[in-house]
């Protein structure tokens, strides 16, 4: 640990490689992510009925995901089925960013250029 002044008059302590961090700082022991906690939980074996009443074996996150393939086929709300099957579909094949600049100068008009890569952003969604 080094002092190194401040701009302002004052010192404050600069830790420096292979110093071992002051008490308390960083995560405690023994604690665990939310992300750890989520996937223990979603690993946990379940059992369901499908469509026939067929009892299933599986983990929650194929339930959640059986359940959403579910509602994009048999939803009454065709809302509830499009939605289901964007998300779906997103997870399956997630599209890549596409960058278009929308400067628009000429007193408004939109050069061939842009108005062709805004014409291929609103093909790819």
């Amino acid at each position: 640990m080094r002092q190194v002044k401040t701009k302002t008059g004052g010192v404050v302590n600069v830790q420096e490689k292979g110093d071992e961090a002051p008490p308390g700082a960083g995560r405690p022991r023994g604690s665990v992510s939310f992300k750890t906690i989520a996937n223990k939980i979603l690993d946990g074996q379940i059992t369901r009925e499908d469509a026939e009443g067929k009892k299933l074996k599986m983990t929650r996150l194929e339930s959640i995901v059986l359940g959403m393939i579910e509602d994009a086929i048999n939803e009454d709300d065709p809302s509830v089925r499009l939605k289901a099957g964007f998300g779906l579909w997103d997870r399956i094949e997630p599209k890549d960013p596409v960058e278009v600049n929308m400067n628009v100068k000429n007193g408004g008009e939109m050069t061939d250029a842009q108005f062709a890569a805004l014409k291929a952003a609103a093909e790819i969604e």
